[in-house]
């Protein structure tokens, strides 16, 4: 289970590593932008509200990762988050 979820978090860092320039130039727009999937704007929902006020995110924004990721997907989201966020801190 490790190794699986080590390997999932190092390809999704990976694919964070180097994003196309377009997409990191049109990164804010997220919401609207045709480049991001519903799966990252969902992510990314979460995150950037997590990252204003950790409380903002409401129950409906986990409803919207539920939609695409599973429960230990949603962890890891997660847990990402809080290290970040209790690290810039």
């Amino acid at each position: 289970m490790a190794v699986i979820i080590t390997k999932h978090i190092w390809q999704t860092f990976l694919g964070f590593i180097k994003p196309p320039r377009r997409r990191l130039n049109l990164f804010w727009e997220f919401q609207t932008s045709p480049l991001f999937s519903e799966a990252e704007r969902a992510a990314l929902n979460v995150a950037y509200k997590g990252a204003l006020i950790p409380n903002i995110t409401v129950e409906e924004d986990f409803d919207e990762l539920k939609k695409h990721f599973n429960e230990s997907e949603i962890v890891e989201i997660v847990a990402s988050l809080a290290l970040f966020g209790y690290l810039n801190r």
